[in-house]
């Protein structure tokens, strides 16, 4: 998954003998377009299959033109009276969180895995987190990946109730947090290629429930971000076809997580 931590040669090397004694198929999944075409060269089957979204915070001032959309988002949030919370997540918010997590499950869907993340305290404990309140109650939530060089959203998570521009408010808050520590770069993370055929095909004959991503990704876009190309390889057609359908199993119908919180039931 995404790019190699060595150099492509020996990487696609090593995953091709890999699968040879696992009698397996490589597939290189959500690299981007220098190792796409790289490993082109080489005989891989290559498609685009998602987008990531990038903002780059040496620029990034909300008060600028292109935010006016993100602005009145951010001003609904403000006159709900919502606040965002960046600090150490205790033992009893955790335990809101994954109340928050549960219902929002229960009224979209079980959350996807694989290369999404997913809630999981430990999962959680590793990440930065911000939380959403109002009225002195946690409404929503979010995560991030954090490195010195770039931060990637991960968890969305907000409760059924929560006002317009809440998650706004809280992705909006992450991205001043990152640029206060001198972090050049900020993932919105991937959106899924709807054009790719192939993705397409896939979709349609699967007997699972897809869930769909145009209102996440319209939500990225009002944080005008730049749209980085990312791709899929196999060594044939086929392979990739078949690749990219094990991939779909396991991101929309992962098996089930070990979780240490405990949600106490309703009284």
């Amino acid at each position: 998954m995404f790019e190699p931590a060595g150099p492509l040669g020996e990487a696609a090397n090593a995953l091709m003998q890999k699968a040879h004694a696992s009698e397996t198929n490589p597939l290189f999944y959500k690299c981007h377009k220098r190792s796409a075409a790289t490993l082109r060269k080489h005989g891989f089957a290559t498609i685009r299959i998602a987008q990531d979204a990038l903002i780059n915070l040496t620029t990034f001032d909300v008060k600028t033109p292109k935010y006016k959309g993100l602005r009145r988002k951010l001003r609904k949030a403000e006159t709900a009276g919502v606040t965002i919370h960046h600090a150490q997540i205790s033992d009893a918010e955790m335990q809101q969180m994954a109340v928050i997590d549960a219902d929002w499950q229960g009224a979209n869907g079980t959350a996807r895995g694989l290369s999404m993340g997913r809630f999981s305290s430990d999962y959680v404990m590793s990440q930065v987190v911000f939380t959403a309140w109002q009225n002195k109650t946690m409404i929503a939530f979010i995560t991030c990946h954090q490195s010195p060089e770039c931060w990637t959203l991960d968890i969305m998570r907000s409760a059924t109730n929560a006002p317009v521009g809440t998650m706004y408010a809280l992705v909006h808050q992450a991205l001043i947090a990152a640029k206060e520590q001198h972090c050049e770069r900020f993932s919105l993370a991937s959106t899924s290629y709807e054009k790719q055929h192939i993705l397409r095909f896939i979709d349609q004959i699967s007997l699972r429930k897809r869930t769909r991503t145009a209102g996440l990704e319209q939500f990225k876009r009002s944080f005008a971000p730049a749209w980085q190309p990312l791709y899929a390889a196999a060594p044939s057609n086929i392979g990739l076809t078949l690749s990219l359908w094990d991939v779909w199993q396991e991101i929309h119908d992962p098996p089930p997580i070990p979780e240490k919180v405990q949600i106490a039931p309703c009284s």
